[in-house]
């Protein structure tokens, strides 16, 4: 790695506006929020793995039976599930976002107190590609 992209963090750092983020904006749940968050975005989870699984065959037959079922609130559960995985792709899209923020700015200030102290402070280079 060349000098000058060693120092590209520490430009970054420098360069970037870096405002802490107020933390009720980031929609992580505390600690005793997690079980009522897993409640609600597991079964989705569940359910994309399942049809994940499913053959061009299954998959049909699954949108019938989802689409055909009677009884009270059952003729939409095609869509209730259609929307539900939407809901959870879009919390689980923060969390990310989120997340890949908090791995640049981690990657940004390593780079600065490189430049700061002088040397690497780091024995390898941090992959920002996971």
């Amino acid at each position: 790695m060349t000098n000058a992209e060693r120092n590209q963090p520490a430009k970054a750092f420098d360069e970037v506006d870096m405002p802490p983020w107020p933390l009720e904006s980031l929609a992580v749940p505390t600690n005793d929020e997690w079980a009522e968050t897993a409640a609600s975005v597991l079964p989705p989870l569940r359910m994309a793995g399942l049809t994940l699984t499913k053959t061009k065959p299954e998959l049909l037959q699954l949108v019938r039976d989802l689409t055909s079922m009677e009884g009270p609130g059952r003729a939409d559960m095609f869509l209730e599930l259609f929307e539900l995985l939407g809901t959870t792709k879009a919390q689980f899209e923060g969390w990310a976002t989120a997340i890949q923020v908090a791995q640049s700015r981690l990657y940004a200030a390593m780079g600065k107190l490189e430049e700061i102290e002088g040397k690497p402070i780091v024995n390898d280079e941090p992959s920002t590609q996971h």
